[in-house]
């Protein structure tokens, strides 16, 4: 049992946390990861030869793509939802991944509601305004707007 904790530890997804299924969930994470690295080397036994150094980097490539192509998936999923992809931070975390293309757009529609919170501004600030963006339709103060109703985000991203 210390074999294994002592490599689980090398590279663990484990995180601060207090809820006890959480903790439960990365525990088994890395056992998992642990798990597939020691099938995969005896899938592949000429990795052996190698120095631990080399087969230490060469676990890290695999949890690397065992990562990806776990997720892979579900951010395909999320390029096909509106509301996600509206966001300028998320579409271009997407293009540099290349999840997604670099000319799909999605325009939010216009908000039906009369006030909301400017997205700009931290949550402590709680900026309560009636002006929303004229591209993406989020709420904007008058900080983080320029005349034309135009927020930071959407003006930056059309230069």
């Amino acid at each position: 049992m210390d074999a294994v904790d002592q490599m689980c530890a090398q590279y663990s997804t484990k995180r601060k946390t207090l809820r006890w299924p959480l903790s439960l969930f990365f525990t088994f994470l890395d056992i998992a990861a642990l798990n597939t690295t020691i099938i995969w080397s005896e899938l592949h036994p000429s990795s052996d030869s190698q120095p631990s150094s080399r087969r230490l980097d060469r676990r890290r490539q695999l949890l690397i793509e065992l990562g990806q192509s776990l997720t892979e998936s579900w951010m395909r999923q999320r390029t096909t939802k509106q509301q996600v992809m509206c966001h300028p931070k998320v579409k271009d975390a997407m293009k540099r991944i290349g999840v997604v293309d670099a000319e799909a757009t999605f325009t939010r529609p216009a908000k039906d509601r009369r006030r909301g919170r400017c997205f700009l501004c931290p949550r402590q600030r709680e900026q309560k305004v009636h002006v929303s963006c004229s591209e993406c339709g989020n709420f904007v103060c008058g900080g983080h707007s320029q005349k034309t109703s135009v927020c930071c985000s959407c003006s930056d991203a059309g230069d």
